[in-house]
């Protein structure tokens, strides 16, 4: 009678196993969307602009193109922040010629800008209100 009674729960403990494991293998994909969609959100509402955003898993990989090393650390921290994500690959490049980040609605006037030049560019950094205030910075930044 013992050896049935072990016999029984192996097989059940096996069943069980084979259901999470089929349970995870076809859910992996809806996580994934998930996770990329609520990291594309939370940078978007942060006015982080990512070029793109995959998730393998549990972990979220940031690519593109930022203004400079804070905001690259930003938007990793605020993906690995994200209920769900269990690491973040950050490949986000650092070029301080980048688009300036448009503030979120979280940032109010002033809204935080930095422009150095150091002695043959001129690096611009921070935030701008809306996409306009961006061209014409560019713009006069490029004229002068």
């Amino acid at each position: 009678m013992t050896a049935r009674l072990i016999t029984l729960l192996l097989l059940g403990m096996l069943a069980l196993l084979a259901v999470g494991i089929f349970c995870v293998q076809k859910n992996a994909p809806l996580i994934e969307a998930d996770l990329t969609t609520r990291s594309s959100q939370v940078l978007a509402s942060a006015g982080i602009p990512v070029g793109t955003i995959t998730a393998d898993g549990q972990q979220v990989t940031l690519q593109g193109v930022v203004a400079d090393e804070t905001i690259r650390q930003q938007a990793g921290d605020l993906v690995a922040g994200l209920k769900g994500v269990t690491a973040v690959d950050n490949q986000l490049m650092v070029d301080p010629l980048a688009p300036l980040a448009i503030a979120p609605a979280a940032v109010e006037p002033p809204y935080p800008f930095n422009l150095e030049y150091n002695g043959s560019d001129v690096i611009l950094s921070g935030f701008v209100p809306n996409s306009e205030a961006r061209q014409k910075i560019f713009t006069t930044a490029k004229a002068t």
